[in-house]
Order: structure tokens, then C-alpha cells, then sequence
């Protein structure tokens, strides 16, 4: 109990080390004036201590940083994944940034995706999921997806109802993944989507974009519920 309690404690830590610091590497980033610069440190910094602390506590296979179960067959072959992971490129590609800066937003987006799947799917679900399994499906989904609600107030120039859809489908997306992880096993499939979508929203076209977020948000909501009631259904042995 001590043991698993406190690493459920250490996964706060994490969760507001994260928040907090990438939040300052945005401010410190602009201040310095090249997009994402800090950003893109702190992210890395996170990364690597996250996987050093998971390797020290031997908890690399608990928290799904392991290979696949079973065949890609038995997942439909990621298609709705691979649909979701193009939405940002829908509307056409666009360099909305200079390539220095381009190139720092991909690489923070792309680290978000693993520190966030690692934290919320790998760290959060597994560890409340020892005292209660659906409560913690519910709450690593909407903390998760509410999370998000920090782009109001971190100067990202997020507005109110696209950031309302986003934290919409993040809390859908985010069920998806953890019914994803149950099944296979693994959150490295988790990981490059989230990794995916977030990157590519670097050379989406925004403007064209945002002029669809409503329909586009339905379309990602029905799509994770449609794939996890397929894989909550699928009852293939993995």
C-alpha cells in the first residue's frame, strides 16, 4: 500500500511539474523571442525523467512501455488512430512559424504526446486503477481532457470555443486510449498518435481550420467512442 501510494504521489508531482513548466517554457520562450525554444528544454528534461524514474522502479511493463499484445488485426488496424492523427491536415499544410521555430513546436509537440500518455495513461490510470478500475478510467480521461483548459491562460492565443472543443475530445480521446491500453497492453500505440496529431498541428492550416473545429471535434468524439466500444466488445483473447 506505502509503495503504491507513493507513487501515485509522485505522479502529481510529475502532472504539475509539467503544467507548471511548460507553461514557464512558453513565457520564457516568447520573452526570448524564439517560439517554443524553452518549451521544447523543459519538455526533454521531463522526458528523460520520466523514463529514468520508471526504469529505477521497474515499472517499465505496469505502465504499458512495452510491445503490443496480439496482432493489428485484433485493433482494426489502427484505423480510427490514423484517422485521428491526420485531422491536422484536413484543411491543407501551412508553415505558420519560421522553420527554427517550426521545428521546436513539432519536437515539444511530440514530446507532449509521450510525457502526457506516460503520465495519465501509464502513471495515473494504472496506479488508482489498483483501488478502482472504472473510477480511474473516468478520472485520468477528464483530468486529462480538462487539463487542456490551461491554453486559455498560457498566452497560446487559444480561443474560447475551439479550446472548449479540445478539451471536449481530449476527454473523449483520452477514454479511447485508456480502453486502447486495458486491451493491448501498451500505450506506445497511444503515445504516436497522441505524438501525431500533436505535431502535425504544426503545419496545419489554422485559419481554414478553425472554421470546422466544431465539426471536426464531433467527428473525433464519435470516432473514440465507435473504436472503444469496438475494443470493449472485441473479446479476442490477447
Amino acid at each position: 500500500m506505502k509503495s503504491r501510494n507513493k507513487e501515485l504521489d509522485m505522479t502529481i508531482v510529475f502532472i504539475v511539474i509539467y503544467v507548471v513548466g511548460m507553461s514557464l517554457g512558453d513565457n520564457i520562450s516568447r520573452t526570448i523571442g524564439v517560439e517554443k525554444l524553452m518549451t521544447a528544454i523543459v519538455s526533454l528534461i521531463i522526458t528523460v525523467s520520466l523514463f529514468l524514474y520508471i526504469k529505477r522502479k521497474d515499472l517499465m511493463e505496469k505502465y504499458g512501455l512495452k510491445r503490443v499484445e496480439g496482432k493489428s488485426k485484433d485493433y482494426f488496424y489502427y484505423i480510427p488512430l490514423i484517422l485521428l492523427s491526420s485531422v491536422n491536415l484536413w484543411f491543407g499544410v501551412k508553415m505558420n512559424m519560421p522553420l527554427i521555430s517550426s521545428m521546436l513546436y513539432a519536437l515539444t509537440m511530440i514530446l507532449a504526446g509521450i510525457i502526457e500518455e506516460i503520465l495519465f495513461r501509464g502513471m495515473l490510470y494504472k496506479e488508482m486503477a489498483e483501488s478502482n478500475e472504472k473510477s480511474a478510467m473516468i478520472v485520468s480521461s477528464l483530468l486529462f481532457g480538462v487539463g487542456h483548459i490551461v491554453n486559455l491562460f498560457n498566452g497560446s492565443g487559444a480561443e474560447l470555443v475551439s479550446n472548449m472543443c479540445q478539451v471536449v475530445y481530449a476527454v473523449s480521446v483520452g477514454f479511447m486510449f485508456v480502453i486502447l491500453f486495458k486491451r493491448c497492453k501498451s500505450i506506445i500505440p497511444c503515445i504516436i498518435t497522441h505524438s501525431l496529431l500533436n505535431a502535425l498541428s504544426t503545419f496545419s492550416n489554422e485559419e481554414m481550420a478553425n472554421k470546422f473545429i466544431i465539426p471536426v471535434s464531433l467527428f473525433m468524439v464519435v470516432v473514440s467512442v465507435m473504436y472503444s466500444i469496438y475494443l470493449s466488445k472485441n473479446k479476442t483473447e490477447v
